[in-house]
């Protein structure tokens, strides 16, 4: 039977009951929720973000990355990865949304990763403020605090949730450390970034983010400024590295 039509079939057979279920995917175990876009492809078994993480995975062995910042976390699929590959880094998840912050702590204690994620409930940003997310009823990780951005203009926002917004430079403290983000805003990636020029500048980053068409210029040019030069580009995710002295 062609993948295409089985694809289907296992849609339509989780659409009948969905309901959260927890499965294994990717080596590690997961509550997915079927109604959700992206968690559905992941319970299926179509691919998302592999090459992606493969390529932060080893630009992190490389680098000697000894701590990670997941910006965006989602429901974890980044975060507990990123700690099931590397056990002696200490990984901080970032997600404002309550309902999907949830779900990322019922996945990090499914994997018993309990003590290696801390997760902080804040939006990053470039200050500390409170603002509006807007919700994508099915797909969690579309929310965005720029809901009038011309490239969000396809998606049905049908609910709100009003957020702490932070500063990462006022939530952190370490220098001179080799530290690895992934940051994934949905549009609010230059804002985001701007909040962290400290942490940026005191240590030595690996940067992986995930860019609005329209932001790509402003960003590139505002990570060299800070010290960061573009290595790769995976779909719409740029990587950065700190540019030599």
């Amino acid at each position: 039977m062609p993948i295409n039509l089985v694809r289907s079939l296992q849609k339509r057979i989780l659409a009948l009951n969905p309901r959260p279920r927890v499965r294994e995917r990717l080596g590690y175990s997961w509550e997915l929720d079927p109604t959700d876009v992206l968690q559905r492809r992941i319970l299926i078994g179509q691919d998302f973000e592999t090459r992606q993480l493969s390529h932060l995975k080893n630009l992190m062995r490389t680098h000697g990355s000894e701590c990670f910042f997941d910006c965006g976390a989602n429901f974890g699929l980044y975060s507990v990865i990123i700690a099931g590959t590397f056990p002696d880094i200490q990984v901080t998840a970032f997600e404002p949304i309550d309902q999907t912050r949830q779900q990322l702590r019922r996945n990090v204690a499914l994997n018993h990763m309990e003590s290696r994620i801390e997760i902080e409930p804040y939006a990053l940003s470039d200050h500390a403020n409170r603002r509006d997310m807007h919700i994508v009823a099915n797909s969690a990780g579309q929310a965005t605090l720029d809901q009038d951005h011309p490239e969000h203009a396809a998606h049905q926002f049908t609910s709100r949730e009003t957020v702490e917004l932070r500063r990462l430079d006022d939530l952190t403290t370490q220098r001179g450390q080799r530290i690895a983000l992934k940051i994934d805003v949905e549009g609010h990636e230059i804002e985001a970034v701007s909040g962290m020029r400290q942490l940026l500048q005191d240590n030595d980053a690996i940067v992986q983010i995930e860019f609005r068409q329209s932001n790509e210029t402003t960003l590139i040019a505002l990570m060299a400024d800070i010290g960061y030069n573009v290595m790769e580009m995976i779909e719409h995710d740029l990587y950065f590295g700190k540019t030599p002295a």
